[in-house]
């Protein structure tokens, strides 16, 4: 909390706010493994993945940000995950996790994503309690290579990703239908 404090007194003086909407996003929708529907809305993005993966790319990660949102899972399978892509370069499947892991109550980073084996190099995880149709808030904090994210003001999740700023990142979904609602992505206009 100390450090979104700290990140938000520091931006305020010369914050550039972009906020989603329909009309102006650049982003992609890909499928990684099947067809789902994704919704974008003014500020709020669904995806639709009860079967499938899928997510939106949303361009080159500055090197400081703040994307700050309130999410829920709405429909939900035994598989249920969603959460942040980063470092990715041509291949969605071969990127950097951060993610809520709605089956096992715990926010995680995996180490280094290989064809969406999700699990496969866990390199840090906190307990978290999720509800079906509960919104929680959710704040994502980049300060050069350490990504922080904060569910509901009581758990954070610090990770270092090296291969994260100047790549491409985006929001992904699997086995659920998740809510993205009133997302803000707050960063500087001095990002060198």
């Amino acid at each position: 909390m100390i450090l979104l404090k700290k990140f938000l007194v520091n931006f305020l003086i010369f914050i550039f706010i972009f906020k989603i909407n329909s009309q102006d996003i650049k982003y992609f929708r890909s499928n990684i493994n099947g067809l789902a529907l994704v919704e974008i809305k003014n500020s709020d993005i669904t995806i639709k993945a009860n079967t499938e993966t899928s997510y939106v790319n949303f361009g080159i990660l500055p090197r400081s940000m703040l994307l700050s949102c309130n999410v829920k899972f709405v429909n939900v399978t035994e598989d249920a995950k969603a959460g942040f892509l980063f470092g990715i370069k041509e291949d969605p499947l071969k990127s950097y996790p951060v993610f809520m892991d709605f089956k096992n109550n715990r926010l995680l980073y995996n180490g280094f994503l290989e064809n969406f084996n999700i699990e496969s190099d866990i390199r840090n995880q906190q307990k978290f309690n999720f509800e079906t149709g509960r919104e929680y808030k959710m704040n994502l904090v980049v300060e050069d290579e350490v990504v922080v994210l904060y569910m509901d003001d009581k758990k954070a999740l610090s990770n270092r990703i090296y291969n994260a700023v100047g790549t491409k990142w985006g929001i992904f979904a699997c086995g659920t239908e998740v809510e993205f609602s009133n997302v803000a992505v707050y960063f500087s206009k001095n990002q060198d």
